[in-house]
């Protein structure tokens, strides 16, 4: 546990933020005609984001599965809980998502949510590779379908917020 809050407290310290937090400001995100734009900056701190948050879901899994119960039902609850609780994953995991909270509100706080929300969904795209190599699940063709829909969305709405700044720069 001391390692947990250890790695937590090195991860959160504001230095570690310095160089996305100059890129963001770089991209002119200040000026107020272009706040709730999307710039590069703020479009790789919600992938670093999902990023994280997809890790935090692996350790999620992890954790879940080392507990050996397959099928979680009220007669085996209690004993589900402490094997999960006392799992290290789960802390690793828990971390993971705190640090992504941090990302996302500083996200939320330079861009309009519309915007920066569906580009979020690169982590169901992140959690398939990470399920992939870390959990040896089979990825379907389907499924691989479904992610080219999700990167043409994202497109999509990476392009629109470019059109919006150009419409506020005229």
């Amino acid at each position: 546990i001391n390692i947990f809050f250890g790695f937590l407290g090195f991860i959160l310290k504001p230095e570690n933020f310095d160089p996305i937090l100059r890129s963001m400001k770089k991209d002119s995100i200040i000026k107020k005609s272009n706040i709730g734009v999307l710039t590069s900056g703020i479009f790789w701190l919600v992938i670093l984001s999902d990023f994280i948050e997809s890790l935090g879901e692996l350790f999620y899994k992890k954790a879940a599965l080392s507990t050996g119960i397959d099928n979680i039902v009220f007669s085996n609850f209690t004993t589900f809980t402490a094997k999960i609780i006392a799992n290290g994953n789960l802390w690793i995991g828990i971390s993971f998502y705190i640090l992504n909270f941090f990302l996302w509100i500083i996200a939320l706080s330079k861009a309009d949510l519309s915007v920066v929300y569906p580009i979020g969904s690169t982590s169901y795209i992140i959690v398939m590779i990470l399920s992939m190599v870390f959990l040896h699940e089979h990825i379907t063709p389907l499924r691989w379908l479904g992610v080219c829909f999700i990167i043409v969305g994202i497109y999509f709405i990476f392009q629109s917020t470019h059109k919006r700044e150009t419409l506020n720069n005229d």
